[in-house]
């Protein structure tokens, strides 16, 4: 296993990869957060690899591409990402108005789900934590709706 990270910008729009012929599996992930990303950091076999978010940072955008090849000679290979996250979209609506609401606070009901692409099955037990919380502190009078958020 290996790994490293570079920032994109114009001059590392292309990721040249040096590695000696052989059957790789390999998985490349782009996010944009505030928080860590969640990922082991010694893995000693593919089935535990994963990757995550926290909660609480509710603008997180994870995308993830999963591929295998054999290498025998120079090639060049593009690639897809997709969503490595689900997307929850919160409606903040009453029958009435939401004059009167001040805060809302969002906990989750159980850890987060992690994306295991060698493993649908692994169980990841991340302990809950009491900061892990989303807080939507605006005039509620005036936005009815708030943005989706990453889970």
């Amino acid at each position: 296993m290996n790994s490293g990270h570079f920032i994109p910008n114009s001059s590392t729009n292309n990721l040249l990869v040096d590695l000696p012929e052989g059957k790789y599996y390999s998985t490349l992930v782009y996010s944009e957060l505030n928080e860590p990303l969640s990922y082991p950091r010694d893995v000693k076999h593919i089935r535990d690899f994963y990757i995550g978010t926290s909660f609480k940072d509710k603008f997180a955008r994870t995308f993830a591409v999963l591929d295998s090849f054999e290498l025998k000679e120079s090639i060049e290979k593009k690639v897809n990402f997709k969503r490595a996250y689900s997307m929850v979209t919160l409606d903040f609506t009453d029958l009435r108005d939401l004059s009167e609401i001040k805060k809302i606070i969002v906990k989750p009901i159980m850890a987060p789900i992690r994306w295991s692409p060698f493993n649908p099955n692994l169980e990841i037990i991340i302990p809950k934590s009491e900061d892990n919380v989303i807080e939507f502190v605006q005039h509620f009078t005036s936005i009815k709706r708030y943005h989706s958020i990453n889970l």
